[in-house]
């Protein structure tokens, strides 16, 4: 009868086990689920000094003007520090800092769980590791989109540098010709409204990169606000599913100026070929249509000149983003090569390198799309003042004869 019972015991202690099994066989040890966690900490942690000791307060005034330096800034560079720390620095504490701090935390207090519980289950730390591969979709995305900020501000100081130097210019030629005698009003009309010409098309692009700067700050605070995962709590149950959708960027390349035209629109609106000898005649008969007519063409010439000018900046400017896309690439090979070799430390490095290429070379071509916007500003005005001198030359030949 007692071996009967015990028996029985036996078979139902085993039975138990064997029920049981699957729950037991799937639970990992403190040790085991510590230091996987402890993995995942300090990898957000290593992220987030990465961040701050680029983007935030001082360190992002440093890398401001580094970029500044890198894009031969010289009369800007003085804003690398209000840009630097209210711009970039102000965006990573008020925007993408929490989003760090956040996932960190979770971290920690399933950690916490896990040590005060003695073990953690196979799903929850599967849940834990999908989401770390989402987050670090976010974290490269942030890094790039705080670079493309970065590339942003030193568009910004290019163009206040080009608003400087312009400004030298059409000073030292509107003091040239305050000295002239008789004094020459048509001309410096003409000047004037040449250098209206050149600052609306330099206002408009300013305004266009400060209208994509708060865009790009917006988005930064949209991608930072999405919670990746949760801490894991008692109810493994209960765990929420984890947000498979991968960080979208705001696109800064999202203008398309039209094409150029070199020479298409200005057929028969070249002012008359004038030999010398009818211009001293017409000159004799007629001196002040003959010098209006004169001013004409010269200020025609000089708007075309710097037309000319701002072009070939432009073409410079696309072979720099060029460069730029090559190093780029270079560094995704490399990133590639290190993820392969599992050298995570090198892979981040690359990654980084490449991302900060890759908004430079954005930046750039966005600033040759918009020298050639200027281009075409420039060259409807040498197109007036070429159309003004050949009306003026048929009337002044009307009364000359030729």
């Amino acid at each position: 009868m007692n071996i009967n019972r015990n028996m029985s015991l036996k078979m139902g202690f085993l039975i138990c086990l064997v029920i049981n099994f699957p729950i037991i066989a799937q639970n990992i040890d403190t040790k085991r689920s510590t230091e996987r966690l402890n993995s995942q900490i300090q990898t957000i942690e290593k992220q987030r000094k990465l961040m701050t000791d680029n983007f935030y307060y001082s360190a992002a005034v440093d890398t401001l003007k580094k970029a500044f330096q890198e894009n031969g800034i010289s009369y800007s560079k003085t804003f690398a520090d209000s840009w630097g720390k209210m711009g970039i620095g102000l965006t990573w504490s008020e925007s993408a800092k929490p989003f760090y701090d956040y996932h960190l935390q979770a971290l920690n207090d399933s950690l916490s769980l896990i040590k005060s519980r003695g073990y953690s289950t196979k799903k929850e730390l599967d849940y834990l590791d999908q989401g770390m591969q989402i987050w670090k979709q976010y974290d490269q995305n942030l890094n790039q989109q705080f670079m493309d900020l970065v590339g942003l501000f030193t568009v910004s100081a290019k163009i206040n540098d080009e608003k400087e130097a312009q400004n030298k210019q059409f000073d030292a030629k509107f003091k040239e010709l305050s000295e002239r005698r008789p004094y020459p009003s048509n001309e410096i009309d003409n000047v004037k409204q040449m250098r209206n010409a050149v600052f609306k098309a330099l206002d408009e692009r300013e305004k266009e990169v400060n209208n994509k700067i708060e865009l790009r700050k917006q988005k930064i605070k949209e991608t930072s606000q999405k919670h990746v995962f949760s801490a894991i709590t008692k109810n493994s149950q209960s765990i929420p599913p984890i947000d498979t959708t991968p960080p979208e960027v705001l696109p800064i390349n999202n203008t398309n100026p039209k094409p150029t035209s070199e020479s298409s629109d200005d057929e028969g609106l070249e002012p008359p070929a004038v030999p010398d000898v009818i211009r001293q005649k017409c000159k004799a008969k007629n001196p002040n249509g003959v010098n209006e007519a004169e001013a004409e063409e010269k200020t025609g010439a000089e708007i075309q000149n710097r037309a000319n000018q701002t072009r070939q900046q432009a073409e410079k400017t696309k072979s720099q983003a060029e460069e730029n896309r090559k190093l780029a690439q270079k560094f995704a090979e490399d990133a590639q090569k290190a993820k392969q070799k599992g050298d995570s430390v090198l892979f981040n490095k690359d990654k980084n390198e490449e991302a900060k290429y890759n908004g430079f070379a954005i930046n750039l071509e966005n600033e040759s799309k918009n020298s050639l916007k200027a281009v075409d500003e420039l060259e409807k005005q040498a197109k007036m003042h070429r159309e003004n001198a050949r009306k003026l030359w048929v009337k002044i030949l009307e009364t000359c004869g030729n």
